[in-house]
């Protein structure tokens, strides 16, 4: 299942597919599309310069849309500060970062990752390792 977004929608236009409707965004001049919904019964999508960090009550749940996500965006312009939850682990990881001192080390390697925007880093003491997620 994935997420329907609510949020005011900049731009609204039918297309074929999932991947024409991320190249919409990512290709937006008009303002900066952050991010995108895709009904994939009415192949409507939804352009919004909002995501589902920056207005997390207009998303839903959907069996008929995809919420895609554009993480292209200038790092400058990404306002998601890490939120501390103790005793959780990631489901998913990208990458592997050895040799880390400690958590604010592994918070910094994050932040100034180069291959992708970081959103999320797991610090296991007991192996020196960082675990970063995009």
């Amino acid at each position: 299942m994935s997420e329907v977004a609510t949020p005011t929608t900049e731009h609204n236009v039918q297309v074929p597919n999932r991947r024409d409707c991320e190249e919409l965004c990512l290709s937006e001049a008009a303002f900066p599309c952050r991010s995108a919904d895709y009904n994939i019964l009415t192949l409507a999508c939804a352009l919004s310069r909002e995501t589902r960090r920056t207005q997390a009550s207009a998303y839903a749940n959907s069996r008929d849309h995809e919420y895609l996500e554009n993480s292209c965006i200038n790092t400058e312009e990404l306002s998601c500060p890490y939120k501390r939850t103790d005793n959780a682990y990631p489901r998913y990881l990208d990458t592997i970062a050895t040799r880390v001192n400690d958590d604010i080390d592994c918070e910094k390697q994050c932040t100034f990752f180069q291959d992708f925007v970081c959103r999320s880093f797991a610090f296991y003491a007991s192996a020196s390792q960082c675990f970063i997620s995009g």
